[in-house]
């Protein structure tokens, strides 16, 4: 109500709580870094205006958006851009997607290329994802958020810099990955 979370938890036991309320996502900060400098924003809006501006800025350029679980991230980037060409394994599990507006832009899922979890990348990298976020907090693009907690959307995004650089090493050129 008015940007302001109302939790209604304590009027309802648990189990009304968790049968009565369907589980849903909530973007609440979205990250994207360029090399290592690292751009977020809280609402999905400002995301879609990025990658638009993204789009038109470079529109010479052919890019490739690594999504670690892209699966995940379509369904908001499904939420804001129509969708052109998707390439999939199974329903909801997209390898690779392009949206219009932003056609030069394709989002490619690097789990799929890893089979790794982001943690488990980062360890591999010998640059470990941070492990400071509270998973039982609920958040908004209305929650003030922590530096910590900034740093640790940042950190994610760096992981997936540093492991698509290392695959590089092997492959040369991205569109080779």
């Amino acid at each position: 109500e008015k940007g302001n979370m109302i939790n209604d938890k304590n009027d309802l036991s648990d189990a009304d709580y968790t049968e009565n309320y369907m589980p849903c996502s909530l973007c609440y900060l979205w990250q994207c870094s360029i090399d290592d400098i690292v751009y977020y924003g809280r609402e999905l809006k400002t995301a879609k205006k990025f990658f638009i501006e993204l789009s038109e800025k470079n529109s010479d350029i052919d890019m490739i958006c690594f999504c670690h679980n892209l699966a995940f991230e379509f369904q908001f980037l499904c939420g804001y851009f129509e969708l052109k060409k998707v390439f999939a394994r199974s329903a909801r599990h997209p390898i690779y997607a392009v949206f219009h507006d932003i056609e030069n832009i394709t989002f490619r899922c690097s789990y799929i290329l890893t089979r790794l979890s982001l943690d488990n990348w980062g360890k591999k990298l010998g640059f470990e994802k941070l492990h400071t976020l509270d998973y039982n907090v609920i958040r908004t693009p209305k929650t003030k958020l922590t530096k910590k907690e900034l740093e640790y959307g940042e950190r994610d995004v760096l992981v997936v810099y540093k492991g698509i650089q290392d695959f590089l090493k092997e492959y040369k050129h991205i569109e080779n990955i």
